[in-house]
């Protein structure tokens, strides 16, 4: 767990805050997680591992046939986090196909099984003893079988899909310029007068104005 069980770049974060809290920094293990026992073959998710997928996965490949989580939540007054430490544990169960064990000594303590259903569960920061029957399975589900990938793929298709489907109704929406009829364009044909026209026009308004009598224009005959 970041700043909890390891500090990233100490020497940066050290300026800036107080680490005698977590004065040691905890090192990932390499093994599968796998704990064999008289009872059953469990796979161990350490606390904030819960959260993570791929820690679930070594350990059910390698056999295990029920998942079991120590917390502790202390540093959380809340149960804020507690209770998405529970809905990570749900997801998991449901991933691995497997029932699942969580207990914590300030946490949330919970029996659930392979369908993500929590069977039992604490309050909060209360002592309690929780009796459930877990079952041991031994098949595995695709999701235990592959990796991330498959999901992240399905996921990226499906905000495409998404995008696309969002595109189409905003081009068929009432009002959209695509949605609109186009309107058919008029032809506006000018011709100037001739200017002689235009001269007399300007000729009697002045007139007009002055309120003497405009000139006439007298056309010329075909003999003058």
């Amino acid at each position: 767990m970041p700043f909890g069980e390891y500090v990233p770049w100490r020497g940066f974060f050290s300026h800036l805050a107080n680490l005698s809290a977590v004065p040691l920094d905890a090192v990932p293990g390499t093994g599968t997680g796998l704990l064999p026992t008289p009872a059953a073959r469990l796979g161990v998710l350490v606390s904030y591992e819960v959260f993570y997928s791929n820690r679930s996965r070594p350990s059910v490949r390698a056999g295990a046939d029920l998942l079991v989580v120590p917390t502790n939540t202390s540093s959380y007054a809340s149960s804020q986090v507690p209770t998405q430490e529970i809905a990570a544990a749900r997801v998991q169960a449901v991933e691995t196909g497997r029932d699942l064990v969580q207990a914590a000594p300030t946490g949330f303590s919970a029996v659930i099984d392979h369908d993500g259903t929590i069977v039992e569960r604490s309050a909060l920061g209360e002592r309690s003893v929780l009796y459930a029957t877990s079952a041991c399975a031994s098949d595995r589900r695709f999701t235990t079988a592959s990796s991330d990938v498959p999901v992240l793929v399905l996921a990226a298709l499906a905000l495409v899909a998404g995008w696309a489907m969002s595109r189409v109704g905003a081009r068929g929406a009432p009002g959209s310029t695509a949605a609109r009829s186009p309107v058919p364009h008029r032809r506006v044909s000018w011709a100037p007068a001739p200017a002689r026209r235009a001269v007399i026009g300007a000729t009697e308004r002045r007139g007009k104005l002055s309120g003497a009598s405009p000139p006439r224009s007298v056309e010329p005959g075909p003999h003058s």
